[in-house]
């Protein structure tokens, strides 16, 4: 849920966690969705979402997003 968070916070150009705050968490809608599709209570804060990406192993990721 939070690596997906990161997708679309790079595919809608997002350039600040305080948007990410505005477009996903402070919006109903896509509040609503986010909870529907993940099952969740809301949208990870920006901070979360840096935290994770900085722990991140980009061979591990990479081995995921490729099958290999």
């Amino acid at each position: 849920m939070v690596l997906a968070t990161g997708v679309l916070v790079f595919l809608m150009r997002l350039g600040a966690r305080r948007q990410e705050q505005h477009w996903l968490r402070d919006n109903t809608p896509a509040a609503t969705k986010f909870e529907g599709l993940f099952d969740v209570a809301n949208c990870p804060h920006g901070d979360t979402l840096n935290y994770a990406c900085k722990r991140l192993a980009v061979d591990e990721v990479q081995e995921v997003v490729s099958f290999a």
